[in-house]
Order: structure tokens, then C-alpha cells, then sequence
């Protein structure tokens, strides 16, 4: 039973959660945030078949019929994804509720659910729905392991919603593709632990394994994309970024930037340490959280493949995160592919139920290492951060404090200079038509 005064914390802590995003749902509805991809969001099927063309084709659909412009339905399909995923989220870790050191790493983690509050570059990412689905299916097996969804049920819903969704998001994205691996395995687990054959797995796998075939090996010829930008500049006046758009739509423009990004994400050692730092942030914790609580029987580990098999989930996407770029994307889905293998098992409290842990010589350490992890770091999403000057110092700290400048009258009436563009909305992103 969670005490009344650990429900009332859990409630406070995600308002506050859901109030950051509110402002940043908010904004969104005025400034288009990542111009990057809602540039890309417009490639459509025009002309023929071209990688992420799905919600280009639905929302250039609804702009001619409907009279919806494509930035309103680009910002507001974020704020249902990324709004869905969020309450998800806070609906899993309720679970550690009278584990306060824990609750409050899973809710503030840099790597996880903040990520794109704390660095503005990660959110309107498609990659909210690989995160939905991975919180999704990870919400499934638990519930399946408290015998509150029959293994039949599980499978019915694996099969006939989960790899649907999976299909229909490679069509809008392709880095879907890194996160299968991901789905067949944590399946794997359930199929293994109810003694059936792996084989039920195969005709799903099978579907999504020719999807992604078909995705990325799909021959594009340059009229098919020169009659989508003709349709483009038809159905929009926005002053897209026709650059992220030409990358996105063709095979060898993605190839062409793996030697500058390996040049940056990997042989830059400044570059390489910050993103190794997260990537250990990301995996490590979990890590240790499995390994400490199935020998303390806080949860019960019955497959010992757990581990493996999450190592094996993440090293898709840990292969390609240094040559395709933008790493903070790629390791926010390794955290929460972590994540899922650590919170598929239900969690038996054994702390005592008091609102504040226990400070002592051996917690004190680990309180104050959650404090400057949850409230001082964040991830970057991207680009050559020495040339930039960026580290790993910043997180919620920073957002306050450009929350108070943004607000403070004599700084907005001030004369602006390079770096206070930081903190002018108006500066910072073009306002959405």
C-alpha cells in the first residue's frame, strides 16, 4: 500500500513534470521549435515512394481538404504523442514511489523522459513513437507478470498493435528500424518464460523485417523527388529547409554525412567522452537496478538471458549512433530501452514507507550525486559540441535560469547580443504560419 503522503508526492512531482512540457506545448503552438524536422515532415508521396513520407502525405492531405495548415498539424501531433508518452512514463515509475532516491533519478534523469525539456534540439522528434511503443510493450509484460494480462491476451496485442504500429511508424521514420531488435527480444523473454515455441514469433518478425527492406532499399530516382518539391512549393510558402529535406529523401545523402559525423561524434575526443559519459549514464544504472534488486528479491529475475538481451537491444543503435549523428537522440533511446528491461518486473517494496529516505554516510553520497544528475546535467542532442562550447552542465538549472530571463523586464528591454538570443523565443525559432 502506498501511504497517502507518497501519492500526494507522486502527484506534485508530475504536475511539475507536466507543467514544463505545458509551457513547451505551449511555445510549440506559436514557434515551430525543430525546423529541422518539420522541414523533413513534408516529404510526401507525391512523386512516388520516398523514405518518411507517411505523415508528409497525410498532413499536406489535411492542409488541401480540411484547410489545417501544416504546422498546426506538426505541433499538435508532438504534443499528443510526446503528452501520451509522458503520463505513460509517470504511470510506470509510480511504481517506486516509497523508493524516493529512485523516483526522483527515473523523473529527472537527463537521459530519459527530460531529455527533450532540457535541450530543446530532441523534441519534435519521431522518435517519440519508438519511445511510446517501447514504454508500452515494457507497461505489457509487467502487467503480464502481475497476472493482470494472460499470456494469450499479450501476444494478441504484440501481434495485432504493437507490430502494426511498429510498420506504420517505419513509414514515418526509418530509426523505428533500430528499435525492433528491441520489441522481437523483450517478446522473446515472455514467449521463453511460458515454455512455447519461438517460432509463434517468426510470421511478425518476418513483416516488419520486409518493411524495413523495403524502406531502406527502395531504388528513389531523382524525378520521383523532383516531383515532390514541386508539390512542396505548391501546397506551402513556409521557407522550408530544403537541404534536411533532400538528406531525408535520398539514400546516398544520408551516406555522404557518415564520414563528417563519425569525424565528429567519434574522433573527436572531446565530442567522444561527453557522448561515452551518457552512454554509460544511460545503460549503466540499469544495470546495476537489475543486478541489486534480483539478488535483494526486490524483483524476481527468472530468465538470466535479461541482461544479454538488453545488451543486445541497445547495440544497434550504439553501432550507429557515432556514424548517422545526433547522438543525444539515439542514447535517449538506449535509456529507455534500458529503462523497459529494468521496470518489466514488478517491483517489491522493501523500504519502509516514509516520505524522506533515511540521509545517512552511506545514502548522502547518492543523494547528491541524484541532485546534480537530475538537476544540473543534460544531454545534447547533437553537433560538434567543442566548437560550440558545449558539456554536460546545464539540465533543469538552466532552464529556470532562462526561464528568469525571459521573464526579467530590463533584460528584455536591453540591447541584445549574440549569446541573449539564447533566451529570445523570437530569436531562437520562426514563429509557425
Amino acid at each position: 500500500m502506498k501511504s497517502s503522503k507518497n501519492l500526494i508526492f507522486f502527484y506534485l512531482s508530475s504536475l511539475f513534470v507536466l507543467l514544463l512540457f505545458s509551457y513547451l506545448f505551449y511555445i510549440s503552438t506559436i514557434y515551430t521549435i525543430n525546423f529541422w524536422t518539420f522541414s523533413q515532415s513534408h516529404l510526401n508521396y507525391s512523386g512516388g515512394f520516398v523514405k518518411r513520407g507517411l505523415f508528409g502525405t497525410i498532413s499536406i492531405f489535411i492542409e488541401n481538404n480540411f484547410n489545417v495548415n501544416t504546422s498546426k498539424t506538426f505541433s499538435y501531433f508532438f504534443i499528443f504523442f510526446y503528452l501520451i508518452t509522458i503520463l505513460l512514463y509517470l504511470h510506470i515509475i509510480k511504481e517506486y514511489i516509497s523508493n524516493k532516491i529512485l523516483y526522483v533519478y527515473l523523473l529527472l534523469s537527463p537521459t530519459l523522459i527530460m531529455f527533450s525539456f532540457n535541450d530543446l534540439g530532441g523534441y519534435q522528434r519521431f522518435d517519440v513513437l519508438s519511445i511510446f511503443l517501447i514504454l508500452f510493450h515494457s507497461l505489457l509484460v509487467r502487467n503480464h507478470r502481475n497476472n493482470i494480462l494472460n499470456y494469450k491476451s499479450y501476444l494478441k496485442i504484440f501481434s495485432y498493435l504493437i507490430v502494426p504500429l511498429i510498420i506504420i511508424s517505419l513509414f514515418i521514420h526509418e530509426i523505428q528500424a533500430w528499435t525492433v531488435p528491441f520489441h522481437f527480444l523483450f517478446a522473446k523473454i515472455v514467449v521463453g518464460e511460458n515454455k512455447n515455441s519461438q517460432k509463434i514469433l517468426f510470421p511478425s518478425f518476418a513483416i516488419c523485417f520486409l518493411a524495413i527492406l523495403f524502406i531502406f532499399f527502395y531504388p528513389i530516382s531523382e524525378n520521383t523527388i523532383e516531383l515532390m518539391l514541386e508539390k512542396i512549393s505548391l501546397v506551402t510558402e513556409k521557407d522550408l529547409w530544403l537541404d534536411a529535406v533532400l538528406v531525408a529523401a535520398k539514400t546516398e545523402g544520408n551516406l555522404s554525412v557518415i564520414k563528417y559525423e563519425l569525424n565528429t561524434n567519434l574522433f573527436n575526443f572531446y565530442n567522444f567522452k561527453i557522448n561515452i559519459f551518457f552512454i554509460i549514464l544511460s545503460v549503466l544504472p540499469f544495470h546495476f537496478f537489475i543486478k541489486y534488486f534480483n539478488k535483494n528479491k526486490i524483483i524476481v529475475d527468472k530468465n538470466l538471458n535479461t541482461l544479454k538481451y538488453m545488451y543486445l537491444s541497445i547495440l544497434p543503435l550504439f553501432l550507429f549512433l557515432f556514424p548517422i549523428g545526433d547522438t543525444g537522440r539515439w542514447i535517449n533511446i538506449i535509456s529507455f530501452i534500458s529503462f523497459a528491461f529494468f521496470v518489466q518486473y514488478p517491483f517489491e517494496n522493501r523500504v519502509k514507507d516514509n516520505f524522506f529516505p533515511k540521509v545517512d554516510i552511506k545514502t548522502f553520497p547518492l543523494i547528491l550525486i541524484v541532485i546534480i544528475c537530475c538537476f544540473f546535467i543534460r544531454l545534447p542532442h547533437c553537433c560538434n559540441l567543442e566548437a560550440k562550447e558545449i558539456n554536460i552542465w546545464g539540465g533543469l538549472s538552466k532552464k529556470f535560469l532562462v526561464f528568469y530571463y525571459m521573464q526579467d523586464k530590463k533584460y528584455k528591454d536591453s540591447n541584445y547580443d549574440i549569446k541573449d538570443k539564447y533566451y529570445d523565443i523570437k530569436q531562437r525559432f520562426k514563429k509557425a504560419k
